[in-house]
């Protein structure tokens, strides 16, 4: 028999119970999850990186949607934009500035973007990692049509 009321919206926790299948909670998909389209029986799937959802009632059709801004969702979460997109750094995901780098994660001071070593610096800004630091005296952008 189904368990009524048991799915608690927005509460991960709740996304299994007796009569889960395929992440279908009873009636509805848990938070993290859409309902998956022409799946018969109804099912949910999980948001793709990047993407969230409340969950919801299957009659509301739960969808996924992108973060936006320079926000991403982090590991295995899917209902909150709360990690930084690689290249941008701390709380506000600001981007990475020339001569720093980021490679995302979680949206705090401890994902802010890290200087390159001293006499290195990027060649633009948004830099993921440090492999992207390379030699200050030879990275002056070349600005087309002035390249040769």
């Amino acid at each position: 028999m189904f368990q009524k009321n048991r799915f608690k919206a927005g509460k991960a926790a709740a996304a299994r119970t007796d009569c889960s299948t395929a992440a279908l909670t009873c009636n509805a998909c848990p938070a993290g999850r859409e309902l998956t389209p022409g799946a018969t029986p109804p099912a949910c799937r999980l948001c793709a990186a990047g993407s969230i959802s409340a969950g919801g009632l299957l009659a509301a059709k739960p969808t996924c949607s992108a973060c936006s801004g320079n926000k991403t969702t982090v590991g295995a979460n899917r209902f909150t934009c709360s990690g930084c997109k690689p290249g941008f750094g701390g709380p506000s995901c600001d981007v990475c500035k020339r001569g720093f780098w980021s490679r995302g994660g979680t949206a705090t001071n401890a994902t802010a973007c890290r200087a390159c070593p001293d006499g290195t610096t990027t060649l633009v800004e948004g830099s993921t990692a440090p492999a992207a630091c390379v030699d200050a005296t030879i990275s002056t952008p070349c600005v087309a049509p002035s390249c040769i």
